[in-house]
């Protein structure tokens, strides 16, 4: 069926739709919805950053004031009138690859130990973004299954997602947290942690461990008292781009022949 539009601004109510450099949007064309006009509220009870951030400078209508940011990302028809597009927050670029959150979302929400699935992006000490999957279990008083479930949902995500958009932190929760309006709080989601100063596991021994030790440090940028080895690539901070060139040093140093990605995702 054919998407249907959501019609114009009535009244006194100003839409403009702002494009990815903030500039008004060419009719035809996807960008991020704001409204404005006399209807508009002050801000967000209590939440200062949260309003100076969502209520901007009106630069566009010529009336002055202020312009609300909805997030709602929508299509300027040639017509004038606007259709829905998706959230602007859903849409992300990790590790050069543009990344729809709801996407991965539903992957992680198909899983049926999953009774829901919220993705966030956090920008990590090198400025890369990752993405962090946040899950309700869907029992989660029962017992401890054979196989982790973090385990198992990575296992699941990447028989359905590219590497690149596989999260490279997982979060079990009992609850997420809701906002006002009874939508996930993604603001109060936490973000990945720094990893843990301890090594919990015992250290290298053999030669080899010590060497692949020494390569995970290097690629993930940890001290090598971190690495253990029992260490998880993914449980510290690796992710899929993270891993081919882990795998690229390890041919290097060892002498190896080629090594898939899938070998470090069964046995990380």
């Amino acid at each position: 069926a054919d998407p249907v539009p959501f019609g114009r601004p009535v009244g006194a109510t100003a839409a403009v739709v702002v494009g990815a450099h903030g500039l008004p949007a060419e009719p035809g064309t996807v960008g991020e919805l704001l409204l404005g006009g006399p209807a508009l509220a002050d801000g967000y009870l209590g939440r200062p950053e949260l309003t100076a951030r969502r209520f901007v400078e009106d630069r566009f209508t010529g009336v002055g004031g202020r312009l609300w940011r909805t997030g709602d990302r929508v299509l300027l028809r040639t017509d004038g009138a606007l259709e829905f597009a998706g959230r602007a927050d859903d849409h992300v670029t990790v590790h050069g690859l543009p990344a729809d959150l709801h996407t991965i979302e539903s992957a992680l929400a198909a899983h049926p130990a999953v009774a829901e699935a919220v993705v966030t992006a956090h920008t990590d000490a090198e400025g890369e973004q990752r993405l962090v999957g946040h899950v309700v279990a869907e029992d989660a008083d029962a017992p401890s299954p054979a196989v982790p479930l973090e385990t198992a949902l990575r296992t699941h995500l990447h028989r359905h997602l590219p590497d690149g958009l596989v999260p490279s932190s997982l979060v079990v929760h009992r609850v997420l947290p809701l906002d006002a309006e009874g939508r996930v709080d993604r603001a109060a989601l936490p973000a990945p942690g720094p990893v843990a100063d301890v090594v919990a596991g015992p250290p290298p021994g053999t030669p080899v461990q010590e060497i692949v030790r020494d390569l995970f440090a290097e690629v993930l940028g940890l001290p090598r008292r971190l690495i253990d080895a029992d260490c998880d690539f993914f449980r510290v901070g690796g992710h899929s781009l993270a891993a081919v060139r882990l795998l690229d040093r390890v041919r290097e140093t060892l002498g190896t022949g080629p090594v898939g990605p899938d070998a470090l995702h069964a046995a990380p």
